[in-house]
Parts: C-alpha cells; sequence; structure tokens
C-alpha cells in the first residue's frame, strides 16, 4: 500500500482560489469549497510542525484486577 501524500498548504490556497472563481462563472456552490480549502490550511500547517506521535504500545498492569492474596490465585 503506497503513503498519500497530502498537498501543501500552497496548493490549497490556489485551489481555494480556483474554486472561488469557478463559483463567479459556473455554480455558487464552489464558494463553499473554496471556503472549506481555506479553513483546512492552518491544520495542514499545524501538521508540519507538529507531526502525530505513533501509538505507545506498551503493557500497563491493571493493579485493581488483581486479588489482594496471591496466594488464593488458582
Amino acid at each position: 500500500m503506497e503513503i498519500v501524500r497530502i498537498p501543501r498548504p500552497m496548493r490549497w490556497f490556489w485551489g481555494s482560489l480556483g474554486a472561488y472563481w469557478l463559483a463567479d462563472m459556473i455554480n455558487p456552490g464552489f464558494f463553499s469549497v473554496a471556503i472549506m480549502a481555506l479553513l483546512m490550511i492552518p491544520i495542514l500547517i499545524l501538521d508540519m510542525y507538529f507531526p502525530p506521535q505513533a501509538p505507545v504500545m506498551a503493557h500497563k498492569v491493571d493493579h485493581a484486577a488483581l486479588p489482594d492474596n496471591e496466594d488464593e490465585v488458582d
């Protein structure tokens, strides 16, 4: 499976400008697409500076599930 790369924020900006331009010529529905693309830019910038962390797979012992006296355990 290939790794999917998200476009950089500048490409989102140009795409939103293109959608805004199309909204004037073709269909006003493209205006909402342009706004959603512009609102996505800060999220992409934060993802570049703060990448998601890998999940930690450490096994933690649940002490509440253990009995008080270990002699009683079979």
